[in-house]
């Protein structure tokens, strides 16, 4: 099925259920039809048909969730603008991605670069449609065409736009059994547009006959926001980043004991907090959430909180949701063998058409799938490293461009991270390369405490030289109060603060054997 279908099944059994809600408004499954469906029409009477991508920019507001569905209703695919991002970001995704139509808010028009286009704003008043549903057209979009262009950081500096399908969207809800998703479900929005956990935060509840709860404004302080939306708006289901959850964990778990399910994911999940969390909130259930950009948010799933579980060193990233696949395979890509380092690589139902406009890029990055009968089927090379456990889960170990040579050594920083965090005193650890003075390049870690406390340089060395070759023990440890964060949540390693010197944290350069 793809998106409208399963939209409008929902709006025939529930038209009077609330769909989405932010703040004082609230729009039923009714009304979010029939507005959504002004929208399509008129797209349509502007050339937007089966694949024409359409760009929205329309901030956290119902008037977002009505412009998302009338783009798919029309056949186009959305691609997603933030207006709080730079202008000429915000130029480069319009004319890369070939946009002739940009669905907005009047309040937001300033808010976009000159375009040459037409401008829709999803909250004007138009004249009634005919009555009845939108006719149907030839070429009605099917499960397999594109839904949404999302851009993500490239390793060149510019973004690139990963097309994804109908079908990826709807096989996160559709059977999901990592998620009840039902008409009970209140789903709390904090994702922007542009960053891919919308997906589940907005079509998983709507495509349910559940709830999305917006919020209005940019939380200034997610503590303080977490303990006033959960309460005030009857929250059920939140995803977060890791190191959200983290912070929540250490400053005020209680704030998220009314929640029925919270999936975790976008980083490595510390094991320390899921035990907090098994602890203090044993009656939420803790889903840890694994997937590239590449492959509709989620690919492997692992449900916390089970004793197995409680023990180990990391948490590792479960197994695949309905209709994907995971392997960890070699150079050669074949399996690699059980506790063997691969590179992971996901396949299925979830897996993105490629990245648009880029097909050296997609043909390196999305290969033919050995291991399936179906024709034309593809695995995407994540670029992560893991290694198959004896029980069929997969241990992430970082990065493939996270491995660094240093002094002639060959360091996987999250490796280094793994063991640092493993500290009792260590809530987050960010390993990274930087040239501390021209030539000489150090391994540093920063860290963080547990609320607001600091970790002893010494108790980290000494716990660090336990466990790693001397080679890989950081020369630099700088403890943070807090590692900085992209406006997406995730660490921004490009903020980390240049380090203050050597002198009293610098361990001794490891001599090469």
């Amino acid at each position: 099925m793809t998106i409208c279908e399963m939209f409008e099944v929902r709006a025939r059994q529930s038209p009077d259920a609330v769909a989405v809600t932010s703040g004082q408004d609230q729009m039923t499954y009714r009304d979010l039809d029939e507005r959504s469906d002004i929208v399509a029409r008129h797209l349509r009477s502007l050339g937007v048909g089966r694949g024409t991508r359409v760009a929205v920019c329309a901030g956290k507001v119902p008037e977002a969730m009505v412009a998302l569905l009338g783009i798919v209703k029309s056949g186009g695919a959305y691609v997603p603008l933030d207006e709080t991002h730079p202008r000429r970001r915000l130029e480069f995704i319009l004319a890369d991605a070939a946009v002739d139509v940009v669905v907005t808010r009047r309040s937001l028009q300033s808010s976009l670069p000159d375009f040459s286009g037409r401008v829709v704003c999803v909250d004007e008043k138009w004249p009634q449609p005919p009555a009845g549903p939108l006719p149907a057209r030839q070429d009605q979009p099917t499960p397999d065409d594109l839904a949404y262009v999302i851009y993500t950081s490239g390793t060149t500096g510019q973004p690139k736009g990963v097309m994804c399908t109908h079908r990826g969207v709807t096989r996160l809800v559709k059977g999901a059994t990592y998620i009840s998703l039902s008409a009970g479900t209140r789903f709390l929005q904090l994702s922007p547009l542009t960053f891919d956990a919308h997906l589940i935060e907005l079509w998983g509840p709507v495509l349910s006959g559940g709830t999305v709860v917006m919020s209005p404004a940019q939380p200034r302080y997610l503590v303080d926001f977490m303990r006033d939306a959960v309460s005030r708006y009857a929250i059920t289901t939140v995803s977060l980043i890791s190191s959200q959850f983290n912070l929540l964990m250490e400053e005020d778990p209680l704030a998220l004991k009314p929640l029925s399910t919270i999936l975790v994911g976008g980083e490595v999940i510390s094991p320390a907090h899921v035990r907090l969390a098994a602890r203090l909130i044993p009656g939420t259930r803790i889903v840890a959430c694994y997937g590239p950009t590449e492959n509709a948010l989620f690919s492997s799933v692992l449900e916390l909180g089970r004793e197995p579980l409680m023990s180990l060193a990391s948490i590792p990233l479960g197994k695949p949701i309905q209709d994907s696949t995971q392997y960890v395979l070699d150079e050669f890509l074949g399996v690699a063998p059980i506790g063997v380092t691969g590179e992971i690589c996901v396949g299925g139902a979830g897996l993105a058409i490629g990245y648009l406009g880029r097909p050296g890029l997609t043909a390196s990055s999305f290969v033919p799938d050995p291991f399936s009968a179906e024709p034309g089927a593809r695995l995407f090379r994540s670029g992560d490293l893991g290694r198959r456990l004896p029980d069929g889960h997969v241990e992430f170990i970082g990065r493939a461009d996270g491995q660094v040579k240093l002094r002639g050594f060959r360091i996987e920083l999250g490796e280094v991270e793994a063991v640092l965090a493993g500290h009792p005193d260590v809530s987050q650890c960010v390993a990274v390369v930087r040239e501390v003075t021209p030539g000489d390049r150090r391994l540093i870690a920063y860290v963080t405490g547990w609320g607001r406390s600091q970790v002893s340089v010494t108790s980290l060395r000494a716990h660090a030289e336990e466990r790693l070759p001397e080679y890989m023990i950081p020369s630099i440890v700088m403890p943070l109060d807090r590692i900085p964060t992209t406006m997406n949540g995730k660490v921004d390693r490009a903020a980390l603060p240049a380090p203050a010197g050597p002198r009293g944290r610098e361990r001794g350069r490891p001599k090469r054997g």
